[in-house]
């Protein structure tokens, strides 16, 4: 199995897992016209029997790559209409949550999937650790860990909930539920608004800012809820 990743943050999560054999971390829309045809040529060599174009990535694109790099079966989803460079194809795209298209496309090869699998992360050592050590240094080892994410990227920054929301829940929270802690979670862009939340709240919030994306993960299996 080889996996190409744009979002290299993305590739970072992959790396411990046994499923995955190879990472190639090509950041597609940064990379020069040459860069992509020799990445091209590279893999042609390896002559895949399958190439699978997840779900939301776009068809014409998607399909082209996969055509280009000479895979026996190509499998992707399409909107409106289908696209030629796919010998298998799904509908769904912004009429199912990407999970279901994606699975759709996993049914398609003969899958079983009719229970749905559950998200699941591998993780270094290092990474677990580091999640506890954080946990005892909050001294938080045996309260309720509940996680908030209020920020977004930018395209999407329309559909974020207001942070006096935030302010007004995690409030509650810790006014109802003396055993529980507040993990802020963001990115740099984020540690702002992030810290305002916290002020907001008080003493039962933390900030889980400035982690790497192996290191956030590793502490949000630790809460109960992620909000």
């Amino acid at each position: 199995d080889i996996l190409i990743a744009d979002n290299p943050g993305a590739a970072e999560l992959l790396e411990e897992n046994q499923t995955v054999d190879k990472i190639i971390k090509f950041h597609w829309r940064k990379k020069s016209f040459f860069e992509k045809l020799e990445l091209i040529f590279k893999l042609r060599k390896e002559k895949y029997d399958w190439a699978i174009v997840t779900s939301w990535t776009n068809p014409l694109k998607g399909g082209l790559l996969a055509f280009l790099l000479g895979a026996k079966n190509r499998m992707g989803t399409f909107k409106d209409r289908k696209s030629l460079f796919y010998t298998h194809q799904v509908s769904g795209i912004d009429t199912k949550p990407r999970r279901e298209t994606n699975l759709d496309l996993i049914r398609m090869m003969g899958a079983d999937t009719k229970e749905i699998p559950s998200p699941f992360f591998e993780f270094k050592q290092e990474d677990k650790g580091f999640a506890q050590d954080f946990i005892r240094k909050i001294g938080a080892q045996d309260k309720i860990l509940i996680g908030f994410h209020p920020g977004a990227d930018s395209v999407h920054a329309y559909l974020l909930w207001p942070k006096d929301y935030f302010i007004e829940l995690g409030k509650k929270i810790s006014e109802n539920y003396g055993d529980a802690r507040i993990l802020l979670f963001g990115g740099p862009e984020e540690k702002a608004l992030c810290q305002e939340i916290k002020h907001g709240i008080g003493d039962g919030a933390f900030l889980a800012t400035d982690l790497s994306l192996k290191q956030v993960a590793a502490l949000m299996t630790k809460c109960r809820i992620f909000v």
